[in-house]
């Protein structure tokens, strides 16, 4: 995002992209959905990640006309994974203690 914001003008070798390294060690670890992820997180329309002819880095590009000072879209937290953690930490097993015999009467 830094990189983006910090160019002064493309600098694309034909100069009608922005463009940024990806770092290698991200795209040796990342799966497709680690990919995706940061795919949405930027937020430009016109992002693309590709490899340069002549290079052997991949670069995130994003057109000289595209705003390059928009704030990254943060994810909001999962509600669903909230409510899995609320309900796995209130089906913890209770400490022992004394509890009333089912076959106990009035």
């Amino acid at each position: 995002m830094k990189r983006f914001q910090d160019a002064r003008e493309p600098n694309s070798p034909n100069g009608t992209h922005y463009m940024a390294q990806v770092s290698p060690d991200f795209l040796a670890r990342a799966k497709t959905k680690d990919t995706d992820r940061l795919m949405s997180m930027l937020p430009f329309q016109s992002l693309s990640l590709s490899k340069l002819e002549g290079r052997k880095r991949t670069y995130a590009l994003i057109l000289k006309e595209e705003n390059r000072f928009q704030p990254l879209v943060l994810r909001r937290p999962s509600v669903k994974k909230k409510l899995q953690e609320k309900s796995a930490v209130s089906a913890a097993p209770s400490a022992p203690g004394k509890s009333k015999s089912k076959g106990q009467e009035r």
